[in-house]
């Protein structure tokens, strides 16, 4: 049987992890700079513009799919959320009292 996109998505924990997040603000300020820096240096040896920006592009896609999918790694500290114990109802709202 084949899996609908829906499905796919809807087998993942997309759970909340701040040190996860943390990992990947890090990754990614990591990787775009030194990538960058590479690629000013081969296309300042190479003389060739379009060879930066080819680099640059490359060092984005290569932080793209290192930082946008939910990889395990990212979720090793999930937060645990309560249970609710009722059933919330809000209070009654006062009437204002006319003269």
């Amino acid at each position: 049987s084949t899996m609908s996109f829906k499905d796919v998505f809807a087998s993942k924990n997309w759970g909340f992890d701040f040190q996860g997040q943390k990992l990947c603000w890090k990754l990614y300020h990591i990787i775009i700079p030194v990538l960058c820096l590479l690629a000013f240096a081969i296309g300042f040896f190479f003389q060739s513009y379009a060879l930066t920006m080819y680099i640059c592009f490359a060092g984005s896609a290569v932080a793209l799919a290192i930082c946008v999918p939910p990889w395990p790694f990212f979720n090793k500290h999930p937060l645990r959320f309560r249970d609710p114990e009722q059933e919330f109802e809000p209070p009654p709202r006062p009437t204002k009292k006319r003269r």
